[in-house]
């Protein structure tokens, strides 16, 4: 994952969680494969997902990190343009009832991670852990 501003090898989509399964996906449902916890393995689980999406193709930073705890966050920087639809999506979901006020952070068609939104993000600035 670059450090410095770049395009990404693959885009990022965050899209809002209407509801979860802690079953695989069916074949031919509507469904993506992701994990409901971060222990689980990555196609444990099925998420569907509503329409408020956003996808970003390139950022201003994006680092990995180990935290002493164990396991690693990533810090995404947002580009301008997308911080404030990234704003806009997180004001929609913080202070919805749950899932729904979970991000789903999808990568090559698999959610690999969706966590809660706590707070409205202004800055661009995306951090979440639990890897």
């Amino acid at each position: 994952m670059p450090a410095a501003p770049g395009l990404l090898r693959s885009p990022i989509r965050f899209q809002q969680v209407a509801r979860f399964s802690n079953a695989p996906c069916r074949p031919g449902g509507h469904g993506l494969p992701g994990r409901s916890v971060p222990s689980s393995p990555l196609d444990s689980a099925c998420f569907y997902l509503t329409n408020v999406k956003m996808t970003v193709t390139s950022v201003r930073f994006i680092r990995l990190s180990h935290v002493p705890s164990g396991g690693y966050v990533i810090a995404i920087g947002l580009r301008p343009a997308d911080s404030r639809q990234f704003e806009l999506i997180t004001a929609k979901l913080d202070g919805s009832p749950s899932p729904r006020d979970e991000l789903a952070i999808i990568v090559r068609g698999h959610v690999i991670s969706a966590p809660q939104v706590v707070a409205l993000i202004i800055d661009g600035r995306v951090q979440f852990g639990g890897f």
